[in-house]
C-alpha cells in the first residue's frame, strides 16, 4: 500500500506458483497481481518484477494505491420567509455543488472547490403591508477546504411583520396661551349658569 506505507494481505485463499530452473525466465504480470488484491478498494500502481529464476531467494512486490469514488454532492442555503400570511413568499434555495472524493479503504472523504465560493445576498421580496427583518439576507462565504465533506446545509428565516395603521381622529384644540382669554363657567344657586370673562395672567 503505498499511499499508507504499508504491507497489505494477499486476499484469502491466493496462492501463484511458478517453477523453473535457474536462468529461465520469469513471469508475473499484472492480471497475475490482480487475483491477489481487493480491486474495489485497491488500484495495482506497478509490480518489481524478476525477470530470471536464481538459486537464491528473491521477492515481486506488487505496489497498490487507494481507489476513490468520486462524487457531485449539492449543498444549499435555504431562505424561509414568515408571518405575511397568504402573501408569505415562498422559500428560495441556493445550491453550491462540492466534488467529494472518499478514499474507499480508510473510508475519509475529502471535498474539492466549492462551485461557488459563497451564496449570494439575497434582498428579501417585497409584501405590501407588510415589513420584513431582514430587508436582505446578507452573503454566507463558504470554507474553500471544510473539515466536514461535504458541509451541512444551512437555513436561515426572514420575518415578515405587518405595517402599524395609524386613525386620526377630528377635534378642536383649544390652545390657549398667557394673552387669550379663558371661559369660566361657574354654578350659581338658583342652577343658572354665568358665563364671566377673565383674562389668563402672565406668570412674571
Amino acid at each position: 500500500d503505498d499511499t499508507l506505507d504499508q504491507d497489505v494481505a494477499p486476499v484469502s485463499r491466493f496462492v501463484t506458483t511458478r517453477m523453473g530452473n535457474p536462468g529461465d525466465a520469469f513471469s508475473f504480470t499484472a492480471t497475475d497481481a490482480a487475483d491477489g488484491f481487493d480491486a474495489t478498494k485497491y488500484v495495482l500502481d506497478r509490480i518489481d518484477n524478476v525477470q530470471v529464476f536464481t538459486f537464491a531467494a528473491q521477492t515481486v512486490t506488487v505496489h497498490l494505491t487507494h481507489a476513490m469514488a468520486i462524487a457531485h454532492v449539492d449543498v444549499t442555503r435555504t431562505i424561509h420567509y414568515r408571518g405575511a400570511g397568504a402573501a408569505t413568499p415562498g422559500d428560495a434555495v441556493q445550491t453550491i455543488t462540492w466534488e467529494e472524493t472518499t478514499d474507499l479503504v480508510t473510508g475519509v472523504s475529502t471535498c474539492g472547490a466549492p462551485s461557488s465560493p459563497n451564496y449570494p445576498a439575497v434582498t428579501s421580496p417585497s409584501v405590501a403591508g407588510y415589513t420584513p427583518d431582514p430587508t436582505a439576507v446578507p452573503v454566507l462565504p463558504v470554507a474553500a477546504t471544510p473539515t466536514i465533506c461535504p458541509p451541512a446545509s444551512v437555513e436561515t428565516t426572514v420575518l415578515y411583520t405587518a405595517v402599524p395603521i395609524v386613525v386620526q381622529t377630528g377635534g378642536t384644540h383649544a390652545n390657549l396661551d398667557a394673552g387669550m382669554l379663558v371661559a369660566t363657567v361657574m354654578a350659581l344657586t338658583g342652577a343658572a349658569l354665568l358665563w364671566q370673562r377673565r383674562r389668563a395672567t402672565t406668570p412674571a
